[in-house]
């Protein structure tokens, strides 16, 4: 009876964890959301500590430096105009990682980082990239399953960088934008890690 017990809740937490993928976002992370609602589920990190291979990753001070000027001080004035143009459109930008491991490992795959966009306070996108360490062509696809699951057959991605493939789709849902992507930037090219976009 025990191990009938244990069976049935495993078969319910499963099928709890594949429900809570929907087109406003997964676990508590979704579309609409103050900042507030999910301020306790979030690690706040600094731009440092996005991995270049990151879409969102903001230019790094090596690259400033060493391609722009050689100005440390100019580097840090560029992130505060970024910071003060998005505060004018009544955006804020939050780079993080997530504190609760159903948010943190969502798609079975540790989501290394993200950056949430809020637009007078309301979550206006969402965008995770995972551990390129756990990129594996398994992981990739069990990612890619999930979501044609949920969503049904995607919209290959057009670019005039690189020809549509499976791992650069959209989904188009009730007026938002769902995209899984193992792109090196929104244009194009293969890169390190798969990328999951919401926008609304």
């Amino acid at each position: 009876m025990k191990r009938l017990s244990i069976v049935l809740l495993l078969f319910v937490q499963t099928s709890i964890a594949q429900t809570a993928l929907d087109d406003t976002g997964f676990g508590e992370i979704r579309l609409g959301k103050t900042y507030e609602l999910i301020e306790n589920r979030i690690n706040v990190v600094d731009v440092d500590a996005i991995p270049e291979y990151a879409w969102f990753a903001p230019m790094s001070l090596n690259y400033w430096l060493t391609e722009v000027e050689q100005d440390t001080a100019s580097y840090y004035e560029m992130l505060e105009t970024d910071r003060l143009i998005a505060e004018s459109l009544n955006l804020k930008i939050v780079w993080c990682s997530f504190q609760k491991k159903k948010d943190a490992n969502f798609f079975k795959c540790p989501i290394e980082c993200a950056q949430l966009i809020f637009e007078n306070n309301s979550l206006k996108g969402i965008i995770v990239a995972f551990d390129k360490n756990d990129i594996t062509p398994e992981a990739k696809e069990s990612i890619f399953e999930q979501f044609e699951a949920q969503f049904g057959q995607a919209d290959f991605n057009e670019s005039s960088l690189s020809t549509p493939r499976r791992f650069d789709s959209n989904w188009k849902i009730n007026e938002r934008l769902i995209r899984v992507s193992d792109a090196q930037t929104m244009d194009g090219g293969i890169g390190e890690t798969v990328q999951v976009l919401y926008w609304q």
